[in-house]
């Protein structure tokens, strides 16, 4: 995605938008969604320096034209989560269910639809908590796709924010099933705006990423994922 907004402007936008998603629970039901919607664009905005508008009139706010590393910006830093989890299941098993992407709405939360638009390619959808109707949409190609040990995706450049993620999936210690871990990373808005941009993405990423893995190991041990699982501080059995 071109980076056509300059640090400045990002600022700004991140300020304002940051600022409409905290009174639009204060004014009359009809304002509170579309001054949720503005706000969530501008900090999407801030946070990828890309401008819609900016691209269809073919201009930019950057210093020096499209100048290269207007994107560097200091309002950005880079977040990363890691959660592991085992799971009594053999990896083929564990692996052959996530690599069917069909399934990662029934363990993950806030996955509404993946699909899979071919050559390595596939099109998600996932809801933005707090703003009701809006959602996320990115297109993850897979970069690495290991049979029964390893996955690795990454967004595209098109995608609403960049991230990229890695699953493994080991054979347990002492028979005990297979343990997988997730790895991720993507690009926030520092200090508190950039948390207001995270709870926009669902809950804090590490937290969310085990729940999501506690709701895979309840649904392939068990057949279905109790209410104990769901909740981001559930501690595996």
């Amino acid at each position: 995605m071109d980076v056509n907004v300059g640090e400045k402007e990002r600022l700004v936008s991140a300020v304002v938008g940051g600022a409409l998603l905290a009174v639009s629970p204060s004014r009359a039901r009809w304002a509170q969604v579309p001054l949720a919607l503005a706000g969530a664009g501008m900090l999407i905005r801030a946070v990828s320096g890309h401008c819609g508008l900016y691209k269809a009139l073919g201009v930019s706010s950057c210093n020096g034209h499209h100048q290269v590393g207007c994107g560097n910006s200091a309002l950005t830093r880079e977040v990363k989560a890691q959660q592991t989890v085992t799971i009594n299941a053999m990896p083929m098993r564990v692996y052959e269910f996530w690599r069917d992407l069909n399934n990662m709405p029934l363990f993950s939360e806030n996955i509404l639809s993946v699909t899979e638009t071919g050559q390595g390619i596939s099109h998600w959808v996932a809801r933005a908590h707090g703003l009701d109707g809006h959602n996320i949409r990115w297109n993850a190609i897979m970069t690495h796709d290991e049979n029964n040990r390893r996955i690795e995706w990454r967004t595209d450049e098109n995608s609403d924010f960049q991230h990229h993620g890695t699953v493994t999936f080991h054979p347990a210690p002492g028979g005990r099933g297979t343990e997988v871990k997730v790895a991720v990373r993507y690009q926030i808005l520092a200090g508190k705006l950039g948390q207001n941009l995270a709870r926009l993405l669902g809950e804090e990423p590490g937290q969310q990423i085990r729940a999501d893995l506690m709701r895979l190991k309840q649904l392939l041990e068990a057949g279905e994922v109790p209410t104990a699982a769901i909740a981001p501080g559930a501690q595996e059995g």
